[in-house]
């Protein structure tokens, strides 16, 4: 987190555990998302010194980026397109496609081990930038007063050449958040560091920023000190949809965290996540209709399922008014949570 540098120990150590078991005639292939240029640099160089073999010759050397999501890994293991590149060898490429068509139905073959390293890259770090795209948007149409939400349904529509997200209250997981970071890393070193992953991050790791001071600020305008106040945080998983109860690199940690420096009791809900977790993260763990009771605001945080189809206007009725709440999902209507009495709606992108 100091330094967002990949530590590449780790890497280097369990490619010597494998050098140490590996035989003539193996495969080994490499999964992990690395820097371009590590499977050769580090991966390679280890394997042989390890195992006394020499690649190609003795054993095969291929890299394959692992592109699942959490929480559908296995059903996606079955249905994407596994993408294969290696030392350059007919044999190996061969050898890697019979084993992963007994999983898939479809492999996607590139020239070199450097070029499958940089595909893994090329996917997480398009789709922070698609995020940040409309985060931003997000974060202008609140200016202007126009609802980004509904835009971006609405250019959507039947209009094949878009595809703009919806904005959310933070990018988070173990990829999103760190693949970027990886991207700028070996930029660096081949000269070029791509400004719009910088940027990207930057908008995106904002927006928890965002929503903390919005909380804050809607509950002093509804004559309630922040310092005084408990706000209820509804998800702790880094996302909602797939269904995960994975807290890594969470955006809910840095709202908890921003709205305890500001004063604030955090009480929190998250129909996966144990409580433990929670409470390690910053929040006293509540059942969820005892957390409204308690609650002067709430922040809908992620999409899970149960907050999407929860009667939420009945469970704003019972909390301490004058109240807020931050829908960061766009999951409800803002007309039915300003039409509970004493409640102040914020959302992201349609204030």
């Amino acid at each position: 987190p100091a330094t967002r540098k990949p530590i590449m120990e780790y890497v280097e150590s369990a490619s010597r555990m494998v050098g140490s078991m590996i035989k003539k005639g193996d495969l080994v292939i490499m999964r992990s998302t690395v820097p371009v240029g590590i499977t050769r640099e580090i991966v390679l160089p280890a394997l042989e010194e390890e195992s006394g073999l020499k690649v190609e010759q003795d054993f095969d050397l291929m890299f394959a980026p692992e592109r699942l999501v959490a929480g559908r890994a296995l059903q996606e293991l079955r249905e994407l397109p596994q993408i294969i590149g290696g030392v350059h060898s007919e044999a190996n490429i061969d050898r890697a496609i019979t084993l992963f068509k007994k999983l898939t139905p479809e492999i996607v073959t590139v020239e070199s081990l450097e070029s499958a390293e940089m595909a893994k890259i090329i996917d997480n770090s398009y789709r922070d930038l698609t995020f940040a795209y409309a985060n931003q948007m997000a974060l202008l149409c609140e200016k202007i007063g126009i609802n980004m939400n509904e835009l971006a349904g609405a250019v959507n529509l039947n209009y094949k050449r878009n595809h703009v997200p919806r904005p959310s209250p933070g990018v988070g997981g173990t990829c999103l958040t760190k693949d970027p970071y990886i991207l700028m890393q070996f930029g660096e070193k081949y000269g070029y560091v791509p400004p719009l992953a910088k940027v990207a991050r930057d908008i995106n790791e904002s927006m928890t920023h965002h929503v903390a001071d919005k909380a804050c600020r809607l509950l002093t305008e509804a004559g309630k000190d922040p310092k005084e106040s408990t706000v209820l945080v509804l998800g702790y998983a880094f996302k909602g949809k797939p269904v995960t109860s994975d807290t890594r690199d969470s955006p809910t940690q840095f709202v908890v965290d921003d709205l305890i420096a500001a004063g604030c009791t955090v009480l929190g809900y998250d129909p996966v996540v144990p409580a433990k977790r929670i409470a390690e993260m910053g929040g006293t763990p509540v059942e969820l209709a005892d957390g409204f009771a308690k609650a002067d605001a709430v922040i809908l945080m992620t999409n899970h399922p149960d907050f999407e189809g929860m009667n939420l206007p009945s469970h704003l009725e019972t909390m301490k008014k004058p109240a807020v709440c931050i829908d960061g999902w766009y999951m409800h209507s803002p007309e039915d949570i300003r039409a509970v009495e004493g409640i102040s709606y914020g959302g992201l992108g349609n204030d």
